[in-house]
C-alpha cells in the first residue's frame, strides 16, 4: 500500500470511528430513556437501531484496523491471510475445509483483542498506571478467559442486525442476550481504539473529502460574497 493510500485508508478510518462514536452516544441517550421513562416498543426500537449501528460500525473499524496492521486497504487481498487460510484448510477435511475463510482469521484476531487489551488494563493497574477506583480490576478479570466465540458471534451479530435483512431478526436474533454476554467487550474494544488521533475529543468534524463535501454543490454562493 503506497502512502497516499495508507493516508486515505487512516482518513476513512478516523471516519468510521466517529460514526461508531456517534451511533455509541446515541445509543447510550436511549438507553438512559429506557431507564428513566420506561420501556416502550418506540424506545426499544431506537435503542435496538442505535446498537445495531455500533456494532456494525464497531466491527468494520477493527477490519480496518486489521487491514492496515497487514498494509491492504481491504483484510480480504491479504496475501499473508489466504496462505493462513490455505494452510488451516489443509489441515480439514471433507466439508470442514469450506468452514475455513478470512473469517475465521479474524474471529480469532478479535478474540486476540480482548485478550490483549484486558492484560494490558490489568498490567495498568497493578503498576498504580491507572486507577483501581476508576478501573475496578475485577471488570477486566470477569473478561479472561476470553469466551472464544466471541469472535463467531460479533461478526455473525453484524450480519443479522445491521448487514442483511432476514427473518431471523424478528425471531431467532437475540441482541439482548448478546449484550448481556458481550457488551463489555465490547465498550473495551471501542474506549481503548479511539484516541485524540482518532478524532475522540475534537470539537468539529475535520475534512474528510467525499463525505464532509457531501450535497455541498447545491449551496449556492452568495453573489454578494467578494471572492479575494
Amino acid at each position: 500500500m503506497d502512502s497516499e493510500t495508507d493516508r486515505l485508508h487512516c482518513m476513512a478510518i478516523r471516519h468510521e470511528y466517529l460514526r461508531c462514536k456517534d451511533a455509541f452516544e446515541l445509543f447510550v441517550a436511549q438507553g438512559e430513556s429506557i431507564v428513566m421513562q420506561g420501556h416502550s416498543h418506540q424506545r426499544a426500537y431506537r435503542a435496538y437501531n442505535a446498537y445495531s449501528s455500533f456494532i456494525h460500525h464497531l466491527y468494520e473499524l477493527y477490519m480496518a484496523l486489521f487491514a492496515r496492521d497487514h498494509q491492504v486497504t481491504d483484510i480480504k487481498n491479504c496475501p499473508r491471510i489466504r496462505a493462513w487460510v490455505k494452510g488451516e484448510q489443509a489441515k480439514r477435511i471433507g466439508d470442514e475445509k469450506s468452514k475455513v475463510g478470512t473469517h475465521t482469521y479474524t474471529d480469532g484476531a478479535l478474540n486476540e483483542q480482548v485478550y490483549l487489551q484486558a492484560n494490558q488494563w490489568l498490567s495498568s493497574i497493578d503498576r498504580g498506571a491507572v486507577s483501581d477506583k476508576a478501573h475496578p480490576r475485577s471488570q477486566y478479570e470477569r473478561m479472561l478467559p476470553v469466551d472464544q466465540d466471541f469472535g463467531s458471534a460479533f461478526r455473525s451479530m453484524r450480519n443479522k442486525i445491521a448487514g442483511h435483512v432476514t427473518y431471523e431478526r424478528i425471531e431467532l436474533v437475540k441482541l439482548t442476550e448478546f449484550f448481556q454476554k458481550y457488551h463489555p467487550y465490547l465498550c473495551m474494544l471501542f474506549r481503548n481504539v479511539g484516541g485524540s488521533s482518532f478524532g475522540r475529543y475534537l470539537d468539529t468534524v475535520p475534512d474528510f473529502g467525499e463525505v464532509t463535501s457531501f450535497l455541498e454543490v447545491f449551496i449556492q454562493p452568495d453573489p454578494n460574497t467578494k471572492v479575494e
